[in-house]
């Protein structure tokens, strides 16, 4: 199971770096005009979209369990890592969302 969360933390740390790179060089060469401040907006709604979804699905778990009133006990680390891995996630959101923008625009 180590390997796997490894794994994970390390494609989603690649994909970090690779958009961090992506929106440097591509703000270098357009020199940050109208046009690329139209394709950061529309990545940044397609991550604003993954976040509102991350919160409705919390809170949709919350009311579950309030409602149905049963508890389950779960490891705080764990609770942690997959915190760790939905932030990450937004990164390859970010960067697919960046290069389809910039290539359709």
């Amino acid at each position: 199971m180590e390997w796997v969360s490894f794994g994970l933390l390390t494609i989603l740390v690649i994909f970090l770096i690779a958009t961090m790179v992506f929106k440097s060089r591509k703000e270098k060469e357009y020199k940050n005009d109208e046009r690329w401040r139209l394709v950061t907006s529309k990545a940044s709604k397609q991550i604003m979209i993954y976040y509102y979804l991350v919160s409705l699905l919390i809170c949709i778990g919350s009311l579950y369990f309030s409602i149905t009133g049963s508890s389950k006990t779960i490891e705080l680390g764990l609770v942690f890592n997959y915190g760790l891995y939905t932030l990450l996630l937004s990164n390859p959101i970010e960067y697919i969302a960046l290069r389809y923008y910039n290539s359709v625009l």
